[in-house]
């Protein structure tokens, strides 16, 4: 079951489900980036560790991430 549909199941059970629009990203673990293995080492060291201190910082609540798309 995916963890968007777990999370919002619980709160319905729980009683505490508001019904509203719920934005659910990379920090409810609905939104991630994986790498293909089999591309990854086509990718330059640099650009790799750009996207993982960005995607960091998205977690942080540095970056933010406009919503509506």
């Amino acid at each position: 079951v995916p963890d968007d549909f777990d999370m919002l199941a619980t709160l319905v059970r729980d009683g505490k489900f508001v019904p509203q629009v719920h934005y659910l990203g990379i920090n409810e673990k609905v939104v991630s980036l994986i790498w293909n293995a089999r591309l990854k080492g086509s990718v330059s060291p640099q650009t790799i560790a750009e996207v993982d201190r960005v995607e960091r910082q998205i977690r942080e609540g540095t970056i933010k991430v406009p919503r509506g798309f």
